[in-house]
């Protein structure tokens, strides 16, 4: 992927063509706080701002589109030697070259990060959904999500849920204690899930803020 481009993304609807974004149908614009911060101090590290795109699918048989929108900086991309590229003599001092970074912060319809398989349950199929939905967003809300889903899986491949304590009562089995029973059937699909579990958890209970390669490994 190149840091200073917005990748060609698969289409969330068709699953088949890519999402394709035209000069024309991308806007970008600077903060006003980041151009004044700028005219006083002259460096580009301080400059901030938004965009928005609409991308549309090159599947003939889909051709929907994609609204993409979130935040550009500037990132050092190597240096200009100062000098002539035909004499190679020296012009200038060298001087770092700047070019524009885009995070992407939100989509609509959210941009998959993998292909559930054809025969994945459909209701674990929109928690995996929301899931994609929310790590443009909200990392930490995605990893709750991702939890869920670990939750919804279990619940597909029967591991039971409650159980009847002492006083009589149902009650949820933790869901470590899930993974914990479909170790015996299942160990590599259990050790997965444990690691997975973890991640969800940082994004639930401890307050740390995820990052989005946490997510991606999960």
């Amino acid at each position: 992927m190149n840091l200073f481009e917005i990748p060609k993304f698969q289409c969330p609807l068709c699953d088949r063509g890519l999402l394709i974004i035209e000069n024309e149908q991308l806007i970008k614009e600077t903060t006003e706080w980041s151009m004044k911060a700028y005219a006083e101090i002259g460096d580009p590290d301080i400059y901030e701002g938004k965009f928005m795109a609409i991308a549309r699918c090159n599947n003939p048989d889909c051709k929907e589109i994609t609204s993409i929108a979130g935040k550009t900086r500037m990132v050092q991309n190597g240096w200009d030697n100062g000098r002539d590229p035909d004499t190679y003599e020296y012009l200038y001092e060298p001087e770092p070259n700047y070019d524009t970074t885009y995070e992407i912060c939100f989509t609509d319809p959210a941009i998959k990060i993998f292909r559930t398989p054809p025969q994945t349950p459909d209701d674990l199929v929109r928690t995996i959904d929301e899931s994609f939905y929310l790590f443009w967003i909200d990392e930490n809300s995605c990893g709750n999500k991702i939890r869920i889903a670990v939750e919804k899986l279990l619940d597909c491949l029967k591991v039971q849920k409650t159980f009847i304590n002492k006083h009589g009562k149902r009650e949820a089995i933790k869901l470590h204690n899930r993974i914990v029973e479909l170790k015996s059937q299942k160990p590599e699909i259990a050790n997965y899930l444990l690691a997975v579990k973890w991640i969800g958890n940082e994004g639930s209970h401890s307050g740390k803020k995820l990052e989005r390669k946490d997510l991606i490994d999960a």
